[in-house]
């Protein structure tokens, strides 16, 4: 029999578990759960009426229109009540604005791709909260800071967040300090270029060893470098590089340095890849839903700060989403971006309004982020 992890909010209230010394009196809650005539999303694409789903210790045990409950469960009535999978948030950020300087070897503070985003992880109660209300059950969690920032993870979203993978990708931004900025690089162009060296680097660092290890004498040995090893390793092991984008030219530039370093390319969108829809990569995409605000033109005068280019944004911003997936692109959403991300339910609204289907939508919440972040046997389902 297959078993899944519990992943929808409706069960998130008493789903959980006791670590310390009883202090009132010793109670024994339910083991066994059913939660009946309910209407089970199983999938995006399948949907059962009246259907029961049988929950032993935490796990999901059976789903079906027509199953055997078990005579030690507590029924729950689910009557008129819709049972999801419970959604994954594709990206959260997990900022890392100080570092341990003495970990890292190499010359260059923005190389940081040892870091792990699981090991600096601090959930703040109110941020998990609003997720859960949110029906997020599941986040890709991100280390944010430098150009190479680390590996990306993924985490349960309870009172104790729980690692599920504590090495998804590697990410990177293209993170520059201006012209006042007090370490290098100060320019997209040296961005650039800082990017292509890393890479280059890694591959010196990892060919450098291999000589090492098989001629061990005659050489000497070299200082090792964290960052550099894990940056030969992801590629070694075609782990998925996330590169932030801020423009739809941004994924033109991330697919020219993946296609020099045969790297396996993963977007972090922008809202803009609508505007060059047959130049995309055929790469996953991790797309945000934090559209414009609406352009307060009534007054002729507030009204000519606004280009063209922005007035034609604000329209088109919401059908991002559809036209990625009537393009065939394999997408997720996230509400990062938003100013408020109680936002995000009228976003998306707003984004199957425009015409993105359903189903399509589910899935991008569901089991196309479960099956990437490498999770599809325990989340994205109900089954």
């Amino acid at each position: 029999m297959k078993y899944k992890t519990i992943l929808f909010i409706v069960l998130a209230s008493f789903l959980t578990g006791q670590v310390g010394p009883a202090k009132e009196l010793h109670r024994n809650p339910p083991r066994v759960w059913a939660l009946t005539n309910a209407i089970i999303h199983s999938s995006p694409t399948i949907t059962i009426n009246d259907g029961t789903v049988i929950i032993r210790n935490g796990m999901i045990t059976n789903v079906g229109s027509k199953i055997k409950i078990p005579n030690q469960a507590t029924i729950l009535d689910m009557n008129g009540k819709h049972i999801y999978a419970g959604f994954i948030e594709s990206w959260l950020d997990v900022h890392t604005a100080t570092i341990d300087t003495s970990l890292q070897a190499y010359w260059n503070s923005n190389m940081r791709a040892y870091l792990n985003a699981t090991a600096i992880f601090q959930p703040k109660d109110k941020m998990m909260k609003n997720l859960r209300a949110l029906g997020f059950t599941t986040a890709h969690i991100v280390p944010k800071g430098g150009i190479f920032q680390g590996a990306s993870g993924l985490v349960q979203l309870g009172d104790k967040p729980k690692v599920l993978s504590n090495n998804v990708a590697q990410v990177i931004e293209y993170v520059s300090g201006g012209w006042q900025g007090k370490e290098y690089p100060s320019s997209l162009l040296g961005t650039i270029s800082f990017i292509r060296q890393g890479f280059i680097d890694a591959s010196w660092y990892e060919k450098s060893l291999e000589i090492l290890e098989k001629y061990p004498d005659g050489n000497e040995p070299i200082q090792m470098d964290r960052s550099l090893s894990s940056l030969a390793l992801a590629k070694k092991n075609k782990q998925p590089f996330i590169f932030r984008t801020n423009n739809e030219l941004y994924i033109d530039r991330s697919n020219n340095i993946s296609e020099e370093f045969d790297i396996n390319l993963w977007i972090k969108g922008n809202g803009y890849e609508y505007r060059r829809i047959d130049e995309m990569p055929a790469s996953f995409m991790i797309v945000p839903v934090n559209f414009p605000g609406k352009p307060e033109v009534a007054d002729p005068y507030n009204s000519l700060q606004y280009s063209i280019e922005q007035l034609k944004h604000w329209d088109m911003a919401p059908d991002n989403a559809k036209k990625l997936a009537k393009a065939g692109f394999e997408f997720s959403l996230t509400s990062d971006g938003l100013k408020n991300r109680q936002d995000f339910k009228n976003n998306l609204s707003r984004t199957i309004d425009r015409g993105l289907d359903e189903s399509k939508a589910l899935a991008a919440l569901t089991t196309i982020p479960a099956k990437k972040f490498g999770q599809a046997k325990r989340l994205g389902q109900v089954e």
